[in-house]
């Protein structure tokens, strides 16, 4: 239940699925995102699956509630699914993991999974091709792209202008932001635009009106640490500024001018579906998913990871150009419209649903 993009992924899901069917999210722990889900009428229930001697708990669940269907949320509980019963229920896996050679050597994975379910989802065609040896059908493997509430958010930018929030955080309209969301880890590369931020305003090329934001969970590893460390050896934190998680993420889209992803490994993240439909110009690794969200020079520019030279002239560039900007937003805008709208989503997957009888 914390904020990140796989609980609210499934919440996002679970919310259209509450007209043809009674809801209950199982979660391994607790968090922040559990009043949103009850709010919304959905049933929750804190049971850590991780541990195989809970498998009763929700065994036990799923027989008081005469379960139809149960969908699984990412690849980490392939061991739950085999240790699993079915009874008459359908199995539907939805795998987000793009890291699966560095997963499998930590996993005890068991290939049979993939046999027990139904139907494997996937949000991309690049991480659907990383599991193709454990399809045992051509029908078996489905791509199905991640959605975003575009009402919700139109609505939020209607109500909080970026003169509100500029005010709200004590910035001027002249002050020039970048912002980098997401867990602060490895995976996601933080400390490669912090590096790149930090020898640009040292080196004289930014001024000092020019801002980074960090924000994201910063509890769970050691790479957080690590680029706390880094900001403050160089005395940057007036300028890098690192936010924990918070349940308000649309301020930080509507307060910023770019938005740079520096991520290693993903699948088809939410988080830059959302800033599409924010109007940010978008500056990003070019790795799995992506790919397939945007095109370079059309709705974003996208770099190599931990290519140092492209992520400084690629920040640059997006400073210098008033023009560029106002492009690669209207056009992320009109394709985010277009492809990745949350109610077509959940077309997919109830037309999906339709062909395992649920």
């Amino acid at each position: 239940m914390n904020l990140e993009g796989a609980p609210i992924f499934l919440f996002n899901l679970a919310k259209g699925f509450l007209d043809d069917f009674d809801v209950t999210m199982v979660s391994p722990k607790d968090g922040p995102l559990r009043e949103r889900v009850e709010e919304a009428g959905i049933k929750v229930e804190i049971i850590d699956f991780l541990d195989s001697k809970n498998v009763s708990q929700v065994k036990s669940i799923m027989k008081t509630c005469e379960t139809s269907l149960v969908l699984f949320n990412t690849l980490i509980l392939h061991n739950y699914i085999s240790e699993l019963s079915k009874g008459s229920a359908k199995f539907v896996w939805i795998i987000h993991e793009s890291e699966v050679d560095l997963l499998l050597k930590n996993l005890q994975f068991k290939g049979e999974s993939f046999e027990k379910c139904d139907k494997v989802v996937f949000a991309a065609n690049a991480t659907k091709s990383l599991y193709m040896e454990y399809s045992k059908d051509a029908d078996h493997f489905h791509v199905i792209p991640n959605g975003v509430d575009l009402s919700s958010i139109e609505k939020f930018k209607n109500e909080n202008s970026k003169e509100q929030m500029r005010k709200k955080y004590k910035h001027s309209m002249k002050d020039f932001i970048f912002l980098d969301l997401g867990t602060l880890c490895w995976r996601k590369g933080q400390m490669d635009v912090v590096e790149t931020f930090a020898s640009l305003f040292l080196g004289g090329k930014l001024s000092k009106n020019t801002y980074l934001y960090l924000v994201g969970d910063t509890k769970e590893n050691n790479y957080a640490p690590e680029v706390v460390g880094f900001v403050k050896q160089h005395n940057l934190e007036k300028n890098i500024r690192i936010i924990p998680a918070v349940p308000h993420i649309y301020d930080f889209y509507r307060l910023a001018d770019v938005f740079v992803f520096t991520s290693y490994i993903e699948s088809f993240p939410l988080v830059t579906l959302d800033v599409m439909a924010f109007e940010l110009p978008i500056l990003s690794t070019k790795v799995y998913g992506l790919n397939e969200q945007f095109r370079d020079e059309k709705e974003a520019l996208v770099l190599t990871p931990n290519v140092y030279d492209e992520m400084k002239d690629g920040m640059l560039r997006l400073m210098g150009d008033t023009d560029l900007r106002q492009k690669l937003s209207a056009n992320a805008f009109s394709r985010v419209n277009e492809k990745f709208e949350l109610s077509s989503m959940y077309e997919r997957y109830k037309d999906l649903f339709k062909t395992i009888n649920v």
